[in-house]
């Protein structure tokens, strides 16, 4: 790899190379052209023979990135089953009288408003009833 283009093409072959001898091809404007030349022949040939750049690369899940998403999940699932163990230690039971157990809040029901104005509908002149949805 004596000739600086050399450095550049290995480079976009995804090769180990000097970074001093890549800064040194990449000064000079004859170096720059080549990088760019090189890498759209390497992305109309696409995959079909040599390694893209790390730098080109996508990126690949980190272990600190898989850690964090662990680490979120865990929460969520502990925070779901808190609330699901208070749900049932804070509500009441009750049984109705036909004997099927409901579960309501431990807190006093609120009792509805009074009404503020009473519609009153007769069958046959504010609607009519019909059987069968037709």
């Amino acid at each position: 790899m004596s000739d600086p283009l050399d450095v550049v093409e290995a480079f976009a072959d995804g090769e180990t190379v000097d970074p001093a001898r890549l800064l040194d091809a990449l000064s000079k404007p004859e170096g720059r052209e080549h990088l760019v030349d090189v890498l759209v022949l390497r992305g109309l040939v696409g995959d079909h023979g040599s390694a893209r750049p790390a730098a080109l690369t996508p990126a690949r899940p980190t272990h600190s990135r898989v850690r964090h998403l662990a680490v979120a999940a865990s929460l969520a699932a502990v925070s779901m089953l808190g609330g699901y163990v208070w749900g049932q230690r804070t509500s009441e039971v009750l049984v109705r009288p036909n004997g099927t157990p409901t579960i309501a809040p431990a807190t006093a029901p609120v009792p509805a408003p009074a009404p503020t104005r009473v519609i009153r509908l007769e069958t046959g002149v504010d609607w009519n009833e019909r059987v069968g949805g037709g």
